[in-house]
């Protein structure tokens, strides 16, 4: 409450008091009890009346001190929160990987005490990963790819797919990123921007693990899962533990040799998209619309309801040709 506030009260309250004892004196009554009980009831009512304002008062004043500390504690909360930001970006430039790593940690935990930081750190993760996962050159990439990746990488990745999507508004972008034999199960990928990715499994080494990862809606335009595993751990179960591929985009993806079995894939575009040798065994919501876009062959592996459909048999889509292709 402002000083000025506390003038105009302070005010109203003295008049209020010299009409508790002036103004009765004024009225005229018949006889002096009558003239008594009505000036005693008078002042009574008008004391009352200051009760109840002093009443506002106070809890205007309490009321105000509440936002005061609630601003204050805002404050320093936006303080902490940004020093903790410009501290994680500082681990995110050092040489070592294990630092860079506990940088993406902080940033996570940033994210989840400030929802509206979260699109932020969200777009600084993504584009750590995409600066520290590049694809190597061609004469190289057999010699660079490694059965695990790279802690920095891998701490980035977990932590973008453990962030709620659904919180921000922005869709999270990794086209073209390098994650060969990344661990990328059980994570929440909801609407990621995957174009053109090599998501495929080491020569030789393991294979990329998507088990259960939420892929829904996500745009994987030409991406390269050749042998990842996308298995559902629990193929059988209606809700939970299953590998969404609902709604998601994978015009031209190259899925050759990936396991499959148990994913969710309603409505999923498979527009020349790669299944040849795949396992897509109790795949659920496949329709033989579906199938008829990709491309398949005797051993790519079928739902029981899908099986002797002849699958596209057309040109290969335009991110494949000679050049690129492995």
């Amino acid at each position: 409450m402002s000083i000025n506030a506390i003038g105009i009260c302070a005010g109203a309250i003295a008049v209020a008091v010299l009409i508790i004892w002036l103004l009765p004196k004024r009225i005229n009554l018949s006889t002096s009890k009558e003239h008594l009980d009505a000036r005693n009831e008078f002042r009574q009512t008008v004391i009352k009346s200051i009760g109840a304002i002093g009443l506002i008062g106070t809890l205007a004043f309490g009321v105000r001190g509440i936002q005061q500390t609630n601003e204050t504690l805002e404050e320093q909360r936006k303080t902490r929160i940004a020093d903790r930001y410009a501290r994680s970006m500082q681990q995110l430039g050092s040489k070592d990987e294990f630092v860079r790593a506990a940088g993406i940690l902080a940033l996570k935990r940033v994210a989840a005490e400030s929802p509206t930081d979260h699109d932020l750190i969200t777009e600084t993760i993504a584009a750590f990963a995409m600066d520290k996962a590049v694809r190597p050159a061609h004469n190289e990439e057999r010699r660079e790819r490694k059965d695990h990746p790279a802690i920095d990488v891998d701490a980035a990745i977990q932590a973008l797919g453990k962030l709620n999507p659904h919180q921000g508004t922005t869709r999270l972008r990794l086209g073209g990123i390098y994650l060969t034999n990344e661990r990328l199960y059980d994570l929440n990928l909801h609407r990621a921007s995957l174009t053109g990715a090599i998501l495929s499994g080491a020569l030789g080494g393991s294979t990329t693990n998507l088990s259960n990862a939420d892929l829904s809606y996500s745009r994987l335009r030409c991406v390269s899962l050749e042998g990842a595993k996308l298995a559902s751990t629990k193929p059988f179960k209606t809700h939970g533990n299953r590998t969404n591929l609902q709604y998601a985009k994978l015009w031209g993806a190259d899925l050759r040799k990936a396991d499959l079995k148990g994913a969710l894939m309603k409505e999923a575009v498979l527009d020349r998209t790669h299944l040849e040798n795949a396992d897509l065994r109790y795949v659920q919501g496949l329709t033989r619309e579906q199938i008829s876009h990709a491309f398949i062959n005797k051993a790519t592996q079928l739902p029981g309801n899908l099986e002797g459909i002849k699958g596209y048999t057309g040109r290969d889509y335009p991110c494949w040709n000679m050049s690129t292709r492995k």
